[in-house]
């Protein structure tokens, strides 16, 4: 199919199933309405992706190889009700610049983020907003290529467990909000940072992930004016990044860590932690 989009729907509980797409100069899959499924496609070398908005959908078992710089590849709005809601099994390669991989954002509880996988991008691997959601087994390689991350991560009250992230011309996991949880995560070979907690970020809690071989820091807990307050750092290991751990942050709790190398910082509103 070429020119446009080659499936475009509104209305609710469509199904979108099995289909190939290539050569499309919009999104190959558009769909805006509520209990939305868009499985088992196979879309190359197409200017966009998959593009769904509404209530309940489910996104998965979808392969995306080749999206042009400038498009969409798996963009995903989950609003009002995000019960059942999903996004899972989807992998995509090769993606082109201006181009996240996965953005997907939610504005309730109750999205299912799991078992997705990108590599070889040059935006942003995955580039979450989303609120009360589940973020779990999902893996990016060789991501970011303008300096972005493998995971941006937007809002409250998340659970981001087991994921992996390598390779990333920017910071392997970087969460702004309030609430947050990442346990069982590892980040290696970021070219920034390994773990970022952002300024004006509460309440973050960080257990038993593991951050290796990264350019700047293995944990960053940011300051910049309102530093990040109420981190909780636990079971954490660090190795080899130029400092394994960079605490700027207000109020940080740490228990049983293992850090290779610590940078000595004075919190007072300006950034100590390393930058290129």
């Amino acid at each position: 199919m070429e020119n446009g989009d080659a499936v475009e729907v509104s209305g609710n509980g469509a199904e979108v199933v099995r289909n190939r797409i290539t050569g499309t100069d919009d999104a190959a899959v558009d769909v805006d309405g509520d209990d939305t499924l868009v499985s088992a496609n196979r879309i190359s070398g197409s200017y966009g992706g998959i593009e769904v908005t509404g209530q309940r959908p489910v996104v998965t078992k979808n392969r995306l190889v080749g999206t042009v710089s400038g498009g969409e590849s798996i963009d995903v709005t989950c609003n009002t009700d995000c019960t059942g809601a999903m996004v899972s099994s989807n992998r995509t390669d090769d993606i082109g610049d201006d181009t996240e991989a996965f953005d997907i954002s939610s504005d309730a509880a109750g999205l299912l983020v799991e078992k997705n996988s990108t590599r070889n991008g040059i935006d942003t691997g995955f580039s979450l907003d989303i609120e009360g959601a589940t973020v779990s087994k999902n893996r990016v390689r060789g991501t970011g290529g303008d300096g972005e991350d493998c995971f941006d991560v937007d809002g409250d009250n998340n659970e981001i467990s087991r994921n992996a992230a390598e390779y990333c011309m920017g910071n392997g996991f970087t969460v702004q909000g309030a609430s947050n949880t990442l346990e069982r995560n590892r980040a290696r070979h970021a070219a920034e940072d390994g773990f970022q907690v952002r300024t004006s970020s509460t309440n973050t809690t960080l257990t038993s992930n593991r951050s290796d071989d990264n350019g700047l820091t293995g944990y960053r807990i940011q300051d910049g004016g309102t530093p990040a307050t109420g981190t909780t750092l636990t079971n954490n290991r660090g190795r080899r990044s130029r400092y394994d751990l960079c605490d700027e942050g207000a109020t940080t709790t740490r228990t049983g860590n293992s850090f290779g190398t610590e940078l000595a910082v004075t919190q007072d509103g300006t950034q100590d932690c390393p930058t290129f």
